[in-house]
């Protein structure tokens, strides 16, 4: 992990604790429930706030709940923020949001060739339904890997390998990522029409009951999932100088995830999103 000096790290989260409340406000004006995920929801539990290296928020919704967000948000906190999603902004590839606040800059040091530009912001990932049955819960998660990875490779012909890959399969790996970059263009396949695939699979077990749902934008939907039981009723946790949704039953998700998620990970298993360019806008001066 790259690390901060305190004062920027604080004024990051001092912002991103901003944009939870404006969020917030929004969500409790029009009923949308959500709830707070991953290293959030860990802060909330072990430190009342943020984890201390911690530069991000990531929240949550169910489907139905994620889409009636992303129409409203606009109108009610467009003079401040902007709302980035694969089907409106260029260069955006991420089958989640994130509600940047305007005239800030975060670029992070891992992603230093998008064409996109982000400021300070908050994640919100959509929640669906996995399948029951094991097969076809498999089946319905290599799909939707399939798929993200195609709407990333629609956009770009350099991407993010994973760093255990050996040299020979990287650079394997780096030649196919840029054949189908240009095969998708040559053949003028859109980012949008694959993101619809992605969402014919993500979705099609919406209709199930009792069900558990999980993030399939990334390669861990198979660990990320939460029994819908133990999310509803949400409860209110603190958070730094304000509360955050949490679902009502957190642990099993996040034993799952982290394992022992009370005990402080070793250093050098701790990580946050630092940037490579970082700009406050009105606060620089």
């Amino acid at each position: 992990m790259q690390e901060y000096d305190p004062v920027s790290l604080k004024r990051v989260q001092n912002i991103i604790l901003e944009i939870l409340k404006d969020f917030k406000e929004i969500c409790e004006k029009h009923d949308i429930p959500y709830f707070a995920f991953a290293g959030t929801a860990i802060g909330a539990v072990r430190h009342q706030g943020f984890i201390p290296w911690d530069d991000d928020i990531d929240v949550c919704m169910l489907r139905e709940d994620y889409e009636r967000f992303l129409k409203i948000a606009p109108t009610e906190l467009g003079q401040k923020y902007d709302l980035l999603t694969i089907e409106n902004t260029d260069g955006y590839v991420l089958t989640f949001a994130k509600l940047s606040k305007k005239g800030t800059i975060f670029l992070e040091a891992t992603d230093t060739n998008r064409t996109y530009t982000s400021g300070i912001f908050l994640d919100i990932f959509p929640f669906d339904v996995l399948a029951t049955d094991p097969k076809k819960r498999k089946k319905q998660i290599r799909w939707a890997w399939f798929w993200a990875r195609m709407c990333v490779m629609s956009e770009y012909s350099d991407v993010k390998l994973p760093n255990n890959l050996p040299n020979v399969a990287k650079v394997a790996a780096a030649i196919i990522v840029k054949c189908i970059y240009y095969i998708l263009k040559i053949l003028h396949i859109s980012k949008k029409s694959l993101y619809r695939k992605f969402l014919k699979n993500t979705r099609k077990y919406e209709h199930i009951e009792n069900n558990y749902v999980t993030d399939f934008s990334g390669d861990e939907a198979n660990i990320l999932y939460f029994k819908t039981s133990d999310i509803f009723p949400l409860q209110e946790m603190p958070f730094e100088d304000t509360t955050i949704s949490m679902a009502h039953n957190p642990h099993p998700n996040l034993k799952l995830n982290f394992g022992d998620y009370m005990t402080l990970p070793p250093v050098e298993d701790r990580k946050n999103h630092y940037p490579s360019v970082l700009k406050f806008g009105d606060e620089d001066n």
